[in-house]
């Protein structure tokens, strides 16, 4: 007994079985299998008398459920497509068999003549899975596209370890071509470069490169070289409105630089253009920078550290910072002040024996010898924190009465015009903006001048007495 291939179609296997008989008698049955398994086929025979001598013979075959693909359609785009770009091919894939189709391999080959399925004409592949009954859109690229008017075929490729029913329907030709436009090939043109020149030493400089092209811009760099001859080479980003920055950091040396630029345009030919020049690095002329300065605190007591502070920052280094300071009596100090942390911040202290007001400046001096010197601020060392000026009045008082908390003189001013100094005026507990009446002015006089006010009656009982007795004498 022998049976051929195993076919699959719309659910149900056909198996066609041969028969001979030891005497050559031969016939054929064809059975339908909707179960897959391993299947056994025993056949029997009988002579015309009915007489059933045993099997002829028997045989076990395996019946499996496979897919069908089937490449139903396939779309070429309708507008040309530039040389060098993507073309993609949209294609749609059935399963007509009664298996599903996992990671079966879709081919996509291109050709200028007709297509032979080989090696040199396969431009894509594409791993797809689809399941019984369903179809499947699926895109397939070809890059970069060349010129020309292309054939287009796909093909479902079934290898060694896989099945297909039908593969009389798994590769498929389309109708219509692929066509491929040539691409300019006009090179980009470089409308402009800004540079900042010449620039000072420690500064960035910015260069900027307008250029424009009709199949876009794929790249802009630019190689520096130094005045040293060492050749530096970098890519510049795209800013906006046709143009590419660039900005150099790399100035701690003076001279000319030459530089090149070069644009590549995003055609398939990778056209280039070019622009050389130079630009100049001098001398360091901009001052530090002092973004901050304090004394803390602005009011101390007498021999108390007063920590000044600084941060300020060069372009190409700091080489020294100074704090002056002026005591009360008009005398100055210059001292340096210590970078403690090695970054842009610089301290000093110092306690201080005389009471008053001071002031102070900072000085900062970069290794090219530029300067930045500060305003003038002010300290105060004090007998007592909440009386900054030491005028004998407390700030909170001060600043009550519209007084000036850090001006001592003010202490010895009659506001109101009534004969009492402010600081008077805060010792009797009474308004320095507003003036005594008569008989208030008089008892104060006299609490402030008890002794010369008891003399002072004395006195006059005494003259008093001796008037008395005078003029009873003289009568």
């Amino acid at each position: 007994m022998r049976h051929q291939h195993d076919l699959y179609w719309k659910g149900v296997h056909q198996t066609k079985l041969y028969f001979e008989t030891s005497n050559k008698i031969s016939w054929q049955k064809t059975y339908n299998f909707t179960k897959e398994g391993n299947w056994t086929i025993r056949v029997s025979s009988y002579d015309k008398a009915g007489y059933n001598p045993g099997s002829l013979n028997s045989d076990i075959f395996k019946i499996i459920a496979m897919p069908d693909l089937l490449v139903s359609k396939i779309f070429i785009p309708d507008e040309d497509i530039i040389e060098g770009r993507i073309a993609e091919i949209n294609a749609t894939i059935n399963n007509t068999g009664i298996a599903s189709a996992n990671n079966y391999e879709i081919r996509l080959y291109v050709a200028n003549n007709s297509i032979q399925w080989t090696e040199n004409q396969l431009k894509y592949t594409k791993i797809i899975s689809i399941n019984k009954g369903e179809s499947k859109n699926i895109t397939l690229s070809w890059y970069p596209a060349l010129e020309g008017k292309w054939n287009i075929g796909i093909w479902a490729y079934v290898n060694s370890t896989q099945y297909d029913s039908d593969q009389s329907n798994n590769k498929k030709i389309s109708a219509s071509k692929l066509n491929v436009t040539e691409d300019e090939k006009n090179a980009p043109v470089i409308n402009s470069v800004d540079i900042t020149s010449p620039q000072e030493i420690g500064k960035n400089v910015e260069i900027v490169v307008k250029t424009t092209d009709p199949s876009g811009i794929k790249l802009v760099n630019i190689s520096i070289t130094t005045p040293d001859e060492i050749i530096l080479r970098y890519n510049l980003t795209y800013i906006g409105n046709n143009k590419y920055q660039y900005v150099f950091t790399n100035t701690r040396e003076i001279g000319k630089y030459n530089y090149s630029i070069a644009v590549i345009d995003n055609s398939f030919y990778l056209l280039k253009s070019y622009k050389n020049g130079t630009f100049e690095l001098i001398a360091d002329k901009t001052a530090p920078f002092i973004t901050h300065y304090a004394a803390f605190p602005s009011v101390q007591l007498k021999d108390d550290d007063v920590k000044f502070n600084c941060i300020t920052s060069d372009l190409i280094g700091i080489k020294s910072v100074f704090v002056t300071i002026t005591y009360p009596d008009k005398s100055n100090v210059t001292e340096e002040m210590e970078n403690l942390s090695y970054s842009e911040k610089y301290e000093f202290s110092r306690s201080f024996d005389r009471y008053g007001k001071y002031s102070y400046y900072i000085t900062s001096e970069d290794v090219n010898g530029n300067s930045n010197i500060t305003e003038k601020r002010y300290f105060w060392i004090t007998e007592n924190l909440d009386d900054t000026d030491n005028d004998g009045i407390p700030d909170w008082w001060e600043t009550k009465y519209g007084l000036d908390p850090c001006n001592s003189s003010d202490a010895n001013i009659d506001l109101d015009g009534d004969g009492y100094t402010n600081l008077e005026e805060y010792k009797n507990g009474t308004d320095p903006s507003k003036s005594l009446p008569v008989l208030e002015r008089l008892i104060n006089n006299i609490k402030e001048n008890i002794l010369y006010f008891i003399i002072s009656i004395i006195l006059f009982v005494l003259v008093a007495i001796i008037s008395f007795y005078g003029i009873r004498r003289t009568r």
